[in-house]
């Protein structure tokens, strides 16, 4: 079945910047020179996760926000997915087995993570193809450095799943800490990282961990549960070569079974190896190749799903033409699932117990391709047009567009309006949902156009956003 959405919503947000650049009574007025510093620096946070090329996270296509580790931890927040709430347009909740979930801009569609594709240090930790929300939302917030939000679509760059937008949880990189912190519901959460950034010699290596335990989590329920959850990484680095190794589990066991709703009880365990190289081949010419290795456990009374992915991919970004900055990406993935299981209701007006789809064996190969060019007309005005080609084994295949303007009227002033695409694959539990693969059953499509203003002080920052986005061929699933 196909249905369609559009919504249109306009955010104003307003904020201080840090207390380091108001003046205090009795100091005298700032210099135009020194206003002028104060506004450079402010300018100069950079971020590449919108275009994969850096630039002023003001001035690249579409809404992009940054969040800071340190500040985050000075609010109190204690992990990743509390962070989200300080974005507008976000909406972090908990699903119905008590998992971190996130909805972008009021659109209550979830699939996995809610509806936006969440990365660690650029890589997935869970299989969006289950259909299951995975646990790096709850990674602790004294181990991150930076949380880099895409509000609106986001396959164009990153593919599959990147539907409503895209979190992308940067962790620490430089220096050593332990943390130890309680909780009001009983919990208590530890860690520690240590990293030695490249000294010269082209070696760096960065570790970090953390362990949290609570009997009585207050999940968005009355439930109580035994929870326990770990997270671990491993970054080594030598002269353009990197391997890392990344591996979370949680374990929650529900104590008052008597409650009523689906019970949160259940285990998950996500362990993912990467390999990168990547290169300047001249000036204006780098390139990278990657593989990376995933493997995924999850089980609850509900639902379980077990299996693997390999993915290999290949980017080249070109800037030796005036005004130009070219991306051309390439990704293969081959994603394996050994065994999964859901429970269904059974049909209304029917008695006893609920049916349970069983699929095992199954396989899911994936060819994306990419090509980008930001083009910069003037210097205040800047086009991003890109279009991204995917083939799915089972799917089919399809070409996403983005087409973005930036035009900067000044420091101060800035207008973007863009338009972009997201999509998601079926997942798995969507397309075998009749015990055979459904024929029927295609992408689901979002297609957003949004106007953006931003304006810039030195003391303050407001935002303004238009967006209509229309959902087209929405999956949905007959019980």
């Amino acid at each position: 079945m196909n249905r369609s959405t559009r919504v249109a919503l306009v955010p104003l947000l307003a904020s201080l910047a840090s207390g380091a650049l108001a003046q205090t009574p009795g100091t005298p007025p700032q210099s135009d020179a020194r206003e002028l510093a104060d506004l450079v620096a402010i300018l100069s946070e950079e971020t590449a996760v919108a275009t994969k090329t850096r630039m002023n996270s003001d001035f690249v296509p579409g809404i992009v926000t940054v969040l800071h580790g340190e500040e985050l931890e000075a609010l109190g927040v204690e992990t990743a997915w509390e962070a989200l709430s300080f974005v507008p347009g976000i909406l972090p909740v908990r699903d119905r087995v008590g998992l971190p979930s996130v909805l972008v801009r009021g659109l209550p569609f979830p699939f996995n993570s809610g509806n936006v594709r969440v990365l660690v240090n650029g890589v997935a930790l869970a299989r969006e193809l289950a259909g299951i929300n995975g646990t790096s939302l709850y990674i602790p917030i004294q181990l991150v450095d930076r949380i880099e939000v895409i509000r609106g679509p986001g396959s164009v760059v990153y593919g599959d799943f990147a539907f409503m937008g895209l979190v992308n949880i940067v962790t620490r990189m430089e220096g050593a800490r332990v943390y130890l912190r309680g909780g009001g519901d009983r919990a208590l959460s530890a860690g520690a990282a240590w990293a030695t950034p490249d000294n010269g010699a082209g070696m760096s290596i960065a570790i970090s961990g953390s362990g949290w335990a609570s009997n009585d989590a207050a999940a968005a329920a009355p439930r109580e549960l035994d929870e326990r959850r770990a997270w671990g990484r491993l970054d080594l680095g030598y002269k353009g070569f990197s391997l890392s190794a990344d591996g979370v589990s949680r374990s929650a066991r529900q104590t008052n079974a008597g409650v009523a709703g689906e019970p949160a009880s259940g285990s998950q365990d996500h362990g993912a190896l990467g390999l990168r190289y990547e290169r300047d081949l001249r000036e204006s010419l780098h390139a990278d190749v990657s593989a990376r290795y995933l493997h995924n456990r999850f089980e609850t009374a509900a639902a379980g799903f077990s299996g693997k992915l390999l993915e290999l991919g290949s980017s080249v970004r070109f800037e030796g033409w005036k005004g130009h900055s070219l991306l051309l990406s390439a990704g293969y993935t081959t994603g394996e699932v050994d065994s999964a299981r859901q429970n269904r209701p059974p049909p209304p007006g029917t008695m006893g117990p609920p049916a349970s789809l069983v699929v095992r064996d199954r396989q899911r190969r994936t060819l994306g391709l990419t090509l980008q060019d930001g083009i910069d007309l003037s210097s205040r005005l800047a086009v991003t047009a890109g279009v991204r080609f995917d083939r799915h084994s089972d799917v089919g295949s399809r070409f996403t567009p983005r087409l973005a303007v930036v035009f900067r009227a000044s420091d101060r002033h800035i207008l973007k309006l863009q338009y972009a695409e997201g999509f998601r694959a079926p997942t798995f539990f969507e397309l075998y949902s009749r015990g055979t693969l459904d024929p029927d059953v295609s992408f689901e499509v979002n297609g957003t156009t949004e106007l953006n203003y931003v304006y810039r002080g030195t003391t303050t920052v407001a935002r303004a956003t238009l967006f209509s986005a229309r959902i087209r061929d929405m999956i949905y699933v007959r019980p």
